[in-house]
């Protein structure tokens, strides 16, 4: 059985969106139920901790999102300084797909506002 990694990242990087949606859904269609259930139970448990995090963190999220929900994204938001969210309006967790543009001048927004170029 295959092991979910962060999707294959360097393979991803040089992917398609379309590429990358097939691979990741390979991915996790490969695993086993319970594989499955303990690696979102870790991700989501490493997520909530802000050990050594100390650059400003921007949460991108939809307001349909439900791998990440709002109210998650705002206590994730609670762990760490400096940090800014924002929820789409009729947004699910495939942002990217659904508002690319919105992604953009958020977060183009969020590193001119720190300065970050």
């Amino acid at each position: 059985a295959s092991v979910l990694t962060p999707f294959s990242v360097p393979v991803l990087a040089r992917a398609t969106p379309s590429e990358a949606i097939q691979c990741a859904l390979a991915e996790i269609a490969a695993l086993d139920p319970n594989q499955l259930q303990a690696l979102l139970r870790q991700v989501g448990d490493s997520a909530m901790t802000n050990e050594g995090v100390t650059a400003p963190l921007l949460i991108l999220t939809g307001e349909r999102d439900r791998v990440c929900p709002p109210r998650r994204a705002q206590r994730l938001a609670g762990s760490f300084l400096g940090t800014e969210v924002h929820l789409a309006r009729d947004g699910s967790h495939g942002l990217p797909l659904e508002y690319p543009e919105w992604i953009v001048l958020r977060t183009e927004k969020f590193l001119r506002d720190r300065r970050i170029s």
